[in-house]
């Protein structure tokens, strides 16, 4: 059956605007390089920053769960599908975490459109970062809080929005801003909660593993008490732990609360076996050995970059794409990132490193965005 017209007349302007999507299918495992119509590609477009996607300690975990456990979970966790599994996964994420427990989710999206809405509701108040991640963004309007942005980064305005409003609060942010690959100012945020008596919620998806002496994130790094008693610290498993799923850490009874309260978590079928103890092997691997870490920070550090994360701005979405085309054409697979993802007029295209980039890749991408830009 094809589309109703207006639908149609929809996807026209969005191929006229340079906003078009579309699929492209690689061959292989998701590495350095990557395969795409029988051409090899350097792939500067995965958040798999550690490389563990590929890592044969965590694929050796996954065949093992599947021989022992089968490849699902029957259900969602509160009906038959909490296993001893997901239990050794939580244990893990808490001590790594330094928190007193954690729970799953199925993705950072289930986390953030569940934890936002069980925690906030009508009548109360949420401040946003302008620069949040969709998740984030989504998770505040199923709340049916009022959310009130503030512009980003700016701990001055959110300041002031703090000073004027009185209602039961929470403060909602990216860590690590997924488009920029900057950092949130979490110590004056916390400040800020600590003088102003408001919940913070920080999306550690691009932080875990990658910031902090020992990968525990943005938390880590700046040195904030794990415990914090207005901390609630959610992240990811399929970016630098290279499987998938997320996981959100805190208090014994905040745990507690989620389980009961959290739509996403309740009513959904849990993790697979497979997924669950591949996660498992990453945080062992990461919390015992630094140096997939260390070697991504010399690929950061190499390439002039603050973070994994690199923008090259471009302006307009077609003159973006066009750049793409050109990178995609000498061998650089770079995705264009457009809106809605990001605001009008910084379309851009987003590089990201891996520890798993040799010189010889880093050398190459510089040299043939020379050419194209």
């Amino acid at each position: 059956m094809g589309l109703p017209e207006h639908l149609k007349h929809t996807l026209d302007h969005l191929r006229q605007s340079g906003l078009y999507r579309f699929l492209k299918t690689v061959e292989g495992e998701q590495g350095p390089e990557i395969r795409y119509q029988g051409k090899t590609y350097l792939n500067f477009s995965s958040n798999n920053y550690l490389g563990l996607a590929n890592h044969p300690l965590l694929k050796e975990a996954s065949i093992e769960a599947v021989r022992k456990f089968g490849t699902g979970s029957g259900a969602s966790r509160l009906i038959t599908g909490s296993m001893t599994l997901h239990e050794a996964l939580e244990k893990a994420l808490a001590d790594f975490k330094g928190c007193e427990a954690s729970l799953l989710f199925n993705s950072g999206y289930h986390a953030n459109i569940g934890v936002i809405p069980s925690l906030m509701g009508e009548g109360d108040l949420i401040f946003s970062d302008e620069l949040n991640h969709a998740s984030l963004i989504d998770g505040c309007r199923l709340s049916k809080a009022k959310t009130l942005v503030y512009r980003h980064n700016d701990t001055e305005h959110l300041e002031h929005m703090l000073k004027n409003n009185c209602h039961k609060r929470l403060i909602v942010t990216d860590t690590v801003f997924s488009m920029d690959g900057d950092l949130c100012s979490l110590p004056r945020i916390m400040e800020l909660a600590d003088q102003y008596d408001v919940l913070v919620l920080v999306d550690e998806a691009h932080a875990t593993g990658v910031f902090g002496k020992k990968g525990r994130g943005v938390v880590e790094h700046f040195g904030i008490p794990s415990h914090h008693p207005r901390l609630i610290q959610m992240g990811t498993l399929g970016k630098a732990l290279g499987s998938f799923g997320a996981y959100v850490c805190g208090s014994n009874e905040l745990i507690d609360f989620l389980i009961n309260r959290s739509r996403s978590f309740i009513y959904t079928t849990a993790l697979p076996p497979a997924v669950v103890a591949a996660s498992k092997a990453a945080i062992d691997l990461i919390f015992k050995d630094q140096s997939l870490k260390e070697k991504l920070w010399k690929n950061v550090t190499y390439f002039g970059a603050p973070s994994p994360i690199v923008p090259v701005i471009i302006g307009s979405a077609q003159e973006t794409m066009d750049v793409a085309q050109k990178l995609f054409e000498k061998g650089i697979w770079a995705q264009p990132i457009r809106p809605p993802t990001v605001p009008e007029g910084t379309s851009r295209i987003r590089l990201t490193l891996m520890a798993t980039h040799t010189k010889e890749h880093l050398d190459r991408c510089v040299h043939v965005l020379e050419m194209v830009l």
